[in-house]
């Protein structure tokens, strides 16, 4: 799991700092209709892996720095194949390392300009299911255009608009599912209705050639979720199944996207360059939960 530490405070050397990890983890136990049933955490191997620590510092005179931690786990395979709730753990950690800093060896000389503009463009392939019945993966196509101010190199604070499709919600709004009575405007452009649009703010600590990025967004135009919505919240109750219904929590999940990237960009991000292609990997979600998973191809013009 690749991690970003900082610590938090003014000192040379912080009593607490913040750490964010990103990765992959394999699950030997997943859900299966016959022989774990009730595992409704993933249906998949291999998972995401989010992590997020706030740890308290005890420095040594002897060379070693003790670390003791509070943190937050999160495991799910990116909504690739359902039942995916995902596995959510709260941890104390507690951990001793070497005080003695390698250092990070920074490319920018005195005097340099310390604010750069980026302009970005990135397209993505991803995959998702969309239900029980609904469980083969399917892709969906991912386009973003964004803008960002990026600060001493390190840190990209921008703002982007993104659309989407899903070949999960066109292949639902031409079928002949009873789902679709109670919204049959949705069926005249399935091609359109299909598909997302919106706006997010952007936020990337950048480390040479690798970044890690988190946005928060919202979504504009995404009628095809309350169909989504609708076939992943019902249940069956004496033998009849009930759709979900329209509250404020899907209201929330309908609005808020979120995403988590790790990106690699071909050149080093401090040094000079006019166009720097990249690729990166990363998880988009409604809200907290996740919609799909995809392989990113893009690049950057920085003036």
């Amino acid at each position: 799991m690749p991690y970003l530490e900082r610590g938090v405070g003014r000192r040379a050397t912080p009593a607490w700092s913040a750490r964010i990890a990103l990765g992959m983890s394999y699950i030997d136990r997943k859900h299966h209709q016959q022989k774990n049933p009730l595992n409704l955490a993933t249906s998949t191997d291999v998972n995401w892996t989010f992590r997020a620590m706030i740890q308290r510092n005890f420095h040594s005179e002897l060379g070693f720095r003790w670390k003791l931690g509070l943190g937050y786990i999160h495991h799910s395979n990116g909504h690739i194949r359902l039942p995916n709730q995902g596995y959510n753990s709260f941890v104390l950690s507690m951990g001793i390392e070497s005080s003695r800093s390698i250092g990070y060896l920074s490319h920018t000389q005195e005097g340099a300009q310390l604010v750069h503009n980026w302009l970005s463009v990135r397209l993505g392939l991803g995959m998702n299911s969309l239900s029980l019945d609904y469980n083969d993966p399917q892709p969906v196509l991912d386009l973003d255009i964004s803008f960002s101010r990026v600060y001493r190199h390190t840190l990209r604070i921008g703002f982007g608009l993104y659309l989407r499709h899903y070949r999960h919600y066109k292949n639902l709004l031409q079928s002949e599912d009873v789902v679709l009575e109670a919204y049959p405007d949705l069926i005249e452009r399935p091609y359109w209705n299909a598909s997302s649009c919106g706006l997010d703010v952007e936020l990337e600590l950048l480390m040479g050639h690798v970044g890690a990025e988190m946005d928060i967004g919202i979504n504009l135009f995404k009628p095809a979720y309350k169909l989504d919505w609708m076939l992943n919240e019902g249940h069956f109750e004496e033998g009849e199944y009930h759709y979900g219904e329209m509250n404020w929590y899907y209201t929330v999940k309908r609005y808020i996207a979120s995403r988590l990237a790790l990106n690699y960009y071909l050149k080093h991000t401090e040094k000079e360059w006019q166009w720097n292609p990249y690729a990166s990997i990363s998880l988009q979600a409604n809200l907290g939960q996740a919609d799909f998973t995809s392989l990113n191809f893009g690049i950057v013009r920085k003036w």
